[in-house]
């Protein structure tokens, strides 16, 4: 699979466009869902929808907002996020890198995935504030996206 260039129209520019309002959304967004964990009081409930439980899932979302914060800030000292992608489908690499962020991931109190998540989701607008929104950053599951998208696919998370 090889980065092809995109013409930006419709979505994809309301996309970059918004860019500021998605980060806003998103901090807005980081808030209630610490505040949604920590008022849970069962760690192990299911997540509808998934085989995971709710600490799971918090657990998977901090890792998730890790990798792209470590994307964002790697493309921004000018290392080459995309020279040796794997030539397994996202789908593929997603599945690997949903099992790791469990395992990196290891805390399942809902109280400190709450705080993790708060301290992770700083770090990583603090990193996306400066992003080139014109780069094309790699993610661990093999996507190749911009800023923009990256940051409403995570807004999209909480």
């Amino acid at each position: 699979m090889t980065a092809a260039p995109v013409q930006l129209a419709g979505p994809a520019a309301d996309t970059r466009r918004d860019y500021g309002r998605t980060l806003d959304a998103m901090r807005h967004a980081v808030a209630r869902s610490a505040a949604l964990w920590r008022d849970m009081d069962r760690p192990d409930a299911p997540a509808p929808g998934l085989r995971w439980t709710a600490a799971e899932t918090a657990a998977h979302v901090v890792g998730d907002l890790r990798d792209y914060t470590q994307a964002l800030t790697r493309h921004a000292n000018g290392y080459m996020t995309h020279a040796n992608r794997s030539p397994e489908a996202p789908s593929q690499l997603s599945a690997r890198v949903n099992a790791r962020h469990l395992e990196e991931v290891p805390e399942r109190n809902l109280h400190r995935l709450a705080d993790m998540l708060e301290v992770q989701a700083a770090a990583y607008l603090d990193a996306a504030v400066s992003a080139d929104t014109a780069a094309e950053i790699a993610t661990p599951n093999g996507l190749i996206l911009g800023p923009s998208t990256m940051a409403a696919l995570l807004l999209g998370e909480q």
